[in-house]
């Protein structure tokens, strides 16, 4: 979430310099389904005093009526209309959300979701700020989501698409 408030604070600052070069940044974070599904946990936990939803119903349907909720998902490039298509991972299944976790904008990055099967031997997880972490192995996977907050082996090559840190 760090990641996320110093990129939205610096998008802030960016606001004069021109909308489309703004949208254009912030686009980076959510091109892939599991930085959407992350983006759109971390969202509904910014607008719901940092807490985050109970399940996958009570996530969706809180970006339905929310005109906040629907600017960020515009300012992220994310179209509201497909917002079940972007909790289905590579693997074909609805990712595995960590429901209801607490976290401020200033918590260290926090794993989300993650792919239940995972795609050709390996698995996505869903970072807070846009990351996502590509494992091997079910125990690293099972490694990763249990602790609270998420550090990077510093073997660990980020799976950043168009990402830099």
């Amino acid at each position: 979430m760090r990641y996320m408030t110093c990129a939205l604070l610096a998008c802030l600052f960016l606001v004069g310099c021109g909308g489309d070069s703004v949208k254009s940044q912030l686009s980076k974070y959510s091109e892939e389904n599991i930085q959407k599904a992350s983006l759109l946990y971390s969202i509904y936990t910014s607008l719901n005093n940092y807490q985050g939803p109970k399940d996958v119903e009570e996530m969706l349907s809180f970006f339905e009526g929310n005109e906040l909720a629907q600017k960020r998902l515009e300012n992220m490039s994310i179209d509201s209309s497909k917002l079940e298509d972007y909790i289905i991972g590579r693997d074909g299944e609805q990712y595995e959300f960590i429901w209801g976790l607490k976290k401020n904008p200033l918590a260290a990055p926090y794993p989300i979701c993650y792919e239940k099967t995972g795609f050709e031997g390996t698995f996505q997880i869903g970072i807070s700020g846009g990351k996502v972490h590509e494992c091997d192995s079910e125990d690293e996977l099972k490694d990763i989501i249990s602790k609270p907050n998420y550090e990077a082996a510093e073997s660990q090559e980020p799976y950043s698409p168009g990402l830099s840190e």
